[in-house]
């Protein structure tokens, strides 16, 4: 059984910001407020990550926003080099000179996540179940299970007796985890997944009642699991975020 939570006062407040916004660069434009060239940075696929990107960490989703933010500004330069070739001159050069500060920042995000997990982890978040409810507490997040994939594909099987939740982080990858093997405790358990440019593929038995409580933002999610049954007081519930990514659940 699924159940599906959306923060739909969260997504009205955003969109409403965003028809604000829109609307205000639009009536700059008309009125000559802002220069006429100045409407293609403004309506770019850059400048849409970098909006993105905004908006995740309003939310609190600080790796996905940085992500964002970073390479939508990052590729925002060759566009601002045609267009005000005075003030950037080697833009047009700009990606094929420095795209490997991209891959010196994706190593800097695993270190640091790595390091992060290391400093957090404690018998308090390995103990720690079904003790929040569904009001907006911060939820339990087991720090022993953390997987994290940046430009890379992994596969993770689960041979434990007892799943207790984790993290699976992948930026520009996938990941697949199998955890047909191994039974819920008692009571919730939290897998907490972020997804940037990414896709996840989680085997869970028929038998787990699951609920996503995910943010997305172009992607989706979907359980395509035979015969799904209602585990009685053992739920596993998946929140976090995925952007242009997707989360798919099978048996």
């Amino acid at each position: 059984m699924v159940k599906t939570h959306g923060n739909y006062g969260n997504s009205r407040v955003t969109l409403g910001i965003a028809l604000i916004v829109v609307g205000a660069l639009l009536a700059a434009l008309n009125f000559n407020v802002l220069p006429a060239k100045a409407g293609s940075i403004i309506y770019s696929w850059q400048m849409l990550l970098i909006v993105i990107g905004t908006v995740s960490l309003f939310r609190r989703r600080v790796l996905s926003g940085v992500i964002l933010m970073v390479i939508g500004c990052f590729f925002m330069v060759p566009r601002l080099g045609r267009l005000y070739p005075e003030s950037f001159p080697a833009a047009d050069t700009f990606v094929s000179l420095y795209w490997p500060l991209l891959l010196v920042f994706a190593g800097i995000l695993v270190l640091v996540f790595r390091a992060r997990g290391r400093r957090h982890r404690s018998e308090r978040f390995r103990c720690m179940k079904s003790r929040l409810s569904e009001s907006g507490k911060r939820y339990p997040v087991n720090e022993d299970f953390r997987k994290v994939n940046v430009f890379g594909y992994g596969e993770y099987f689960v041979m434990d007796t007892e799943f207790n939740g984790g993290t699976l982080t992948a930026v520009f990858g996938g990941m697949e985890v199998d955890l047909r093997k191994a039974l819920l405790p008692e009571g919730d358990t939290y897998l907490k997944v972020e997804m940037v440019f990414s896709g996840l593929t989680l085997f869970i038995s028929e038998e787990w009642t699951v609920d996503t409580q995910i943010e997305v933002v172009a992607g989706g999610i979907e359980d395509r699991r035979k015969g799904r049954t209602d585990s009685r007081g053992r739920r596993l519930i998946i929140f976090g975020s995925v952007v242009f990514g997707g989360v798919e659940i099978k048996n």
